[in-house]
């Protein structure tokens, strides 16, 4: 009798365990589907990584072989030539620099990497254990029953 009982419970709970892991778990089909987006965020961050890292070198480059670039560059940092006069105006931003700021990264959201198996075990055993109550209380009222008839 209690063989009886004890496969349908060890199934029920094995049944809901599965189930729990593979929609809920660390592994399971949510936690695919936001690796897949972290995976997208990563891809777009390297495209915007390797295109400033593009513009850098470029100018990084200019810097090295073009006087002209290096001449505007040290006039901006307020270098002059011998025998060059300095004429301040109000008509332009004198402040101005030429830096690369950091690009902006996007980042996904902040996920819960929590491994849940605990939790899907317990929720398992208490299903499973109710089934075999069930079904071992369900087996005594037929005994009870068939010892009235």
């Amino acid at each position: 009798m209690l063989r009886k009982c004890l496969f349908p419970a060890l199934f029920a709970g094995l049944y809901l365990f599965l189930t729990l892991n593979l929609f809920w778990g660390n592994q399971g089909v949510y936690a695919l589907r936001t690796l897949r987006e972290d995976r997208e965020n990563l891809e777009g961050n390297m495209e915007i990584l390797t295109r400033e890292n593009r513009d850098v070198q470029i100018h990084l480059d200019q810097l090295k072989n073009d006087r002209y670039t290096i001449s505007l560059l040290a006039r901006r940092l307020g270098y002059i030539r011998e025998g060059e006069k300095i004429i301040y105006s109000d008509l332009g931003n004198t402040s101005a620099s030429l830096s690369y700021g950091l690009p902006v990264i996007r980042t996904g959201q902040i996920r819960d990497n929590r491994d849940r198996t605990g939790f899907f075990r317990l929720i398992s055993l208490t299903a499973g254990g109710a089934v075999f109550l069930l079904l071992l209380i369900w087996s005594w009222g037929e005994r009870g029953i068939r010892r009235r008839l």
